[in-house]
């Protein structure tokens, strides 16, 4: 089981409070580099899982900030943060998802999010035509979901070639999100994924 040192920040100073916001932080971006790596999934997995250390890590450092902004500290947020904030303050305005992955030769799955009404509708098939499942949930509950993926932090695009890794072919995938205002938001991915992919394509009922 993995706890974060809550009782540090407790009584803690300004000064150390933000030692401890810039060393969580740190640790946080180190593990998200780790996750996001080409050959994480052929390695060796334990427990608790790096997902799980940096999601307390996530809490704890939000808890950490709470503390430093108490005690007068002023606490300038990064891009990455501020963009995720934006993500989330927009989730119900949100009308279609559209998730597509599959390989370069062109042979897509593809799954369509309605969220035009309460009820949220799947819909699953290739590239040109989906149907509908029978699966549905509640447009809040899909939503508060969604948030905790902090989809908002995410980089635009995802290759190996960040971390000098260079493959010819393997999958692709896309992520589309709609918004009632005719804007849209796009993720892209070739061999590389996001830290919580696997929680992504749980969620759009993969």
């Amino acid at each position: 089981m993995y706890n974060p040192p809550f009782n540090e920040i407790e009584n803690a100073s300004k000064e150390e409070l933000l030692k401890i916001i810039r060393k969580t932080k740190v640790n946080m971006s180190r593990l998200i580099n780790k996750m996001e790596h080409p050959n994480y999934a052929s390695k060796p997995q334990k427990c608790p899982s790096d997902l799980t250390v940096y999601k307390c890590d996530k809490y704890f450092l939000e808890k950490a900030i709470i503390h430093y902004i108490a005690e007068g500290g002023n606490y300038k947020r990064s891009k990455k943060e501020l963009n995720d904030i934006k993500f989330n303050e927009k989730l119900s305005k949100i009308t279609k998802i559209t998730f597509l992955e599959g390989e370069f030769l062109g042979v897509y799955n593809k799954t369509v999010v309605d969220l035009t009404e309460n009820g949220v509708k799947f819909f699953k098939g290739d590239k040109d035509e989906a149907f509908l499942l029978e699966t549905t949930c509640e447009k809040q509950d899909f939503l508060t979901d969604l948030a905790e993926l902090h989809i908002g932090e995410w980089r635009k695009s995802y290759t190996t070639s960040r971390f000098g890794v260079y493959v010819l072919d393997g999958r692709e995938w896309q992520l589309k999100i709609e918004y009632n205002d005719g804007s849209k938001k796009e993720f892209y991915g070739s061999n590389a994924y996001p830290y919580n992919f696997k929680e992504l394509t749980a969620l759009l009922r993969d």
